[in-house]
């Protein structure tokens, strides 16, 4: 996996924040195996050479008139439109939102508008940097993380309402495309609260405990927490005023992840930070759980040797062929594929892997993931007489698999 920069940004004055931020970018894209490549004039040639199809391409704007764009990085620019590269401009600056005419359609990123709304300054760009990383992370690695998913706030409202809250209120604002739910803003009147605060713990990428002093006498807290447990979903585990962890009934992990006291959520700068770094820590968590499925890729591999074939490296998506035996007369291979997921599976997932194989000669589809697994029916193809559908269904254990689970 790679990801092309090309810096266009020579102001001084910006010197410094945009060598933190392009450092904090290339190294959370390198723990997760993401290469990052700056193009320059002396190296464009060879960069130009590796642009496969659609690739990432991050262009830091110059906030200064542009003078002659250089020759060889506007060639790579036109190459990788021709390669439909998504480019993606970032600006440090008011004045740099406006990208060369290359690409002065796109929109910048900005790093300006993103401190303003945080009402950080420019010394906090580390953070801003790390926040635009789980874009590019969530483009490259779309089965392992999704920067749109459904986050749950676990939470007792007797005493931690007000907390919740100032959490909800500010991701919306700095991270606005996740779907955060806190059951008193998200369930409409008159609707089963139960029923919608049940979907959305099934969706959700992650649950953010928040463990205040009470917390731990709530049988629906305790619900929460073995729901997720039980799917196999991320909890990140905050800890208000230092409650006591021996009365949880359930413990999410060996220890909180977080602790804050009270008082941290009542200053603004301070609440910034804390939501900054809640966000970073339930990445790192879903990415540790995702990466998971990797195990279970190596068995499938394992199992099916040279069977299976990769079909869509990035969407992790499988092809398997498989003889059809038991017949008289010959019979074409069973055409199988596989999509295996580390983060929640959507319906979004879903149907854009049944209409991307709509006109393949596939007889079944099979979505695994760490949490769920989904079978899709597929129709029988290339017979002249009809016949039913291939129905299939695979569950995956992490224990042992006892005859009462067989039955």
């Amino acid at each position: 996996m790679q990801v092309f920069s090309i810096n266009l940004c020579q102001e001084e004055e910006y010197l410094e924040e945009r060598k933190v931020f392009q450092k904090v970018v290339m190294n959370q894209l390198q723990v997760y195996g993401i290469n990052l490549m700056e193009v320059t004039p002396t190296n464009v040639a060879l960069n130009k050479r590796k642009l496969d199809e659609k690739p990432l391409v991050i262009v830091y704007n110059s906030g200064k008139i542009q003078n002659e764009l250089d020759e060889n990085i506007e060639q790579f620019l036109e190459k990788a439109k021709e390669k439909q590269a998504d480019i993606w401009p970032v600006a440090f600056s008011k004045e740099a939102r406006e990208p060369v005419d290359n690409i002065s359609k796109k929109q910048s990123y900005d790093i300006w508008e993103q401190l303003r709304c945080r009402g950080l300054d420019k010394i906090h760009i580390s953070a801003i940097a790390k926040a635009f990383s789980r874009k590019i992370i969530a483009r490259e690695l779309p089965t392992l993380y999704n920067n749109c998913g459904e986050v749950f706030i676990s939470h007792r409202r007797i005493d931690g309402e007000e907390i919740a809250a100032l959490i909800y209120d500010k991701i919306k604002i700095q991270e606005e495309k996740l779907k955060i739910f806190r059951d008193v803003a998200k369930v409409n009147v008159g609707d089963e609260a139960q029923t919608e605060i049940d979907e959305v713990m099934k969706n959700s990428e992650i649950f953010i405990f928040i463990h205040t002093g009470k917390a731990a006498e709530s049988d629906w807290i305790l619900k929460e927490l073995r729901f997720a447990l039980l799917r196999n979903i991320p909890i990140l585990w905050v800890q208000i005023d230092g409650a006591d962890v021996k009365k949880l009934r359930i413990k999410p992990s060996d220890q909180p992840h977080l602790s804050y006291s009270s008082e941290d959520f009542e200053k603004e700068e301070t609440l910034t930070e804390i939501i900054d770094e809640i966000l970073q820590k339930a990445f790192e968590l879903i990415m540790l759980n995702s990466n998971k499925i990797f195990d279970y890729l190596e068995t499938v591999e394992n199992l099916f040797k040279s069977k299976l074939q990769v079909w869509d490296q990035k969407k992790m998506i499988y092809s398997l062929s498989m003889e059809r035996k038991g017949y008289h007369y010959p019979q074409r291979n069973i055409n199988q594929y596989i999509q295996i997921f580390g983060r929640t599976v959507t319906e979004k997932d879903v149907d854009y892997l049944r209409e991307k194989l709509e006109d393949s000669n596939v007889d079944s589809i099979l979505i695994l993931s760490n949490k769920m697994i989904y079978s899709l029916s597929m129709e029988r193809k290339g017979y002249h007489y009809p016949q039913r559908n291939i129905n299939q269904y695979i569950q995956i254990f992490g224990r042992t698999v006892t005859e009462k689970d067989v039955d």
